[in-house]
């Protein structure tokens, strides 16, 4: 089982690999910090082939883009795990779910924001595996907040990564939400949340 986080963004300007790694760095380090765990880590963000035959490193100058038949592989250097990252173009399909969406008064509020996104056409979806550690756990909302904050655009799960009820989140609402129990209304989110906290500074010092 897995869960993805969609990152619509509604600025045209493409961030570059070094924004997205730079701002998930400074928001990580900002959470780090509310455990009282002051560790500098790094991201590691090769792209792979879906072959595995081929294993790149971007110049982090270049634009937060790679190519179909390949997926970015984000994770934090020394730990084992990471998210899977994919482009997507925003299709008929994907016009077609929104319009499904928009008949949800949670996405209604949202639908003039939501449509300058979609007209954007293009998004990232990045997928979190079950049996990831909990760093690596907090990192996927945390990476998909950033891009968002980045293009000013919105983050959309629908298979559970968060809060259903509360989705498509704008950046601000997301990351003053994702993975801080005492805001999240969803017990089991909730739960999932203090166990995973819990755990990331016996992983961080192994």
């Amino acid at each position: 089982m897995s869960t993805t986080f969609q990152i619509y963004p509604r600025s045209s300007r493409i961030p570059t690999y070094s924004e997205v790694v730079d701002v998930t760095t400074h928001e990580m380090s900002l959470r780090l910090e509310e455990l009282q765990i002051y560790q500098t880590i790094q991201m590691t963000y090769p792209v792979r082939s879906m072959d595995e035959r081929s294993v790149t490193m971007p110049d982090p100058n270049e634009n937060f883009v790679w190519a179909n038949g390949s997926y970015l592989w984000f994770g934090i250097c020394g730990l084992e795990g990471g998210i899977d990252g994919y482009c997507r173009k925003t299709t008929g399909l994907t016009r077609e779910l929104w319009d499904e969406f928009f008949e949800l008064p949670q996405f209604a509020r949202r639908r003039e924001l939501a449509l300058e996104c979609l007209a954007t056409g293009h998004s990232w979806a990045f997928r979190r595996s079950m049996g990831q550690l909990g760093i690596t756990n907090l990192l996927h909302g945390i990476l998909a907040g950033s891009i968002a904050k980045l293009t000013d655009g919105l983050i959309l799960s629908d298979d559970s990564a968060w809060e259903w009820e509360k989705m498509p989140y704008t950046t601000d609402e997301f990351l003053a939400e994702f993975f801080v129990p005492e805001r999240t209304a969803d017990p089991r989110h909730r739960g999932w949340a203090e166990e995973c906290l819990k755990n990331i500074a016996r992983e961080l010092t192994g």
